[in-house]
């Protein structure tokens, strides 16, 4: 029997044009089971799906450094892990020498980059958010924690050179991945989806094979070998399939609700 679960948001959960079904939400209230998000996005750009689920049981957001709790317009911290302010300096100082790259980071409840550009444009058609602009000089009085670089750059080649750059600076508490071939995403090495859902399980006093998890990406391999029945969107790729102990219809055809009416609730369909 389940009793908690899990899912990626975007290509998984989400339409591709970021939209949220009515189906999906449909079948997930229909369960009655505690729904955790497992995102790389920040809270604010999980806020629309919590709200139409009214969920208020823990939540994770980028990739596992933080969970946290939404009680009305409030949000009660269960577990944050930001990157070392130190750390912070030394991978700003490597990116801002590729003036190519689209910049932008995030702590707990904004969204900063120091210009718009390509990268910032697309980010906004998928969230439907505007990043806040500041400037170098502004750095210094954002004293909150930060959570996740994330760099978007459509030259695949340029990124690939960033990337090798990053990782020659041999941060040994930092995570440097691509989350698609156009985006790379840097947050602190512990900050895993399977950390956060073991944080998860291990308050809720459940085991492995009472939990389900629904992904299509690389960043959710940690995540699907996590739990007793990983479930994978058919527009996921193959590697990702090798791990699915259900591959389902595709995130545009309500792959998490059809998994769910097969799995959980036993429709007919």
């Amino acid at each position: 029997m389940y009793k908690h679960l899990f899912s990626d948001m975007d290509n998984t959960l989400l339409r591709t044009d970021g939209s949220f079904s009515e189906e999906n939400a449909r079948v997930i209230k229909q369960t009655n089971l505690p729904f955790t998000l497992v995102s790389a996005r920040a809270p604010m750009e999980m806020d629309f799906v919590l709200n139409k689920l009214k969920l208020s049981n823990p939540q994770i957001a980028f990739n596992g450094a933080l969970i946290y709790r939404q009680l009305g317009t409030q949000r009660e911290v269960l577990y944050s892990q930001p990157l070392q302010p130190s750390d912070f300096t030394k991978l700003m100082a490597v990116i801002k020498a590729y003036p190519e790259i689209s910049l932008t980071w995030y702590d707990a409840n904004n969204w900063y980059a120091f210009k718009q550009d390509e990268g910032t444009a697309y980010e906004t058609s998928i969230t439907h958010l505007e990043p806040t602009l500041v400037t170098e000089a502004d750095l210094k009085s954002l004293t909150g924690p930060s959570y996740k670089f994330m760099l978007i750059c459509f030259d695949l080649e340029v990124l690939g050179k960033l990337k090798a750059a990053l990782l020659a600076l041999g941060l040994a508490n930092v995570s440097i991945v691509n989350s698609n071939p156009t985006y790379i995403e840097i947050t602190h090495k512990d900050a895993t989806k399977a950390n956060a859902i073991a944080h998860v399980q291990t308050a809720e006093k459940i085991t492995k094979d009472q939990l389900m998890a629904f992904g299509d990406g690389e960043n959710d391999l940690p995540m699907l070998t996590a739990v007793g029945t990983a479930v994978v969107v058919a527009n996921a790729s193959a590697k990702i399939k090798q791990v699915a102990d259900f591959i389902s219809k595709s995130n545009d055809e309500d792959g998490v609700a059809y998994a769910i009416k097969k799995l959980i609730l036993d429709t007919e369909l």
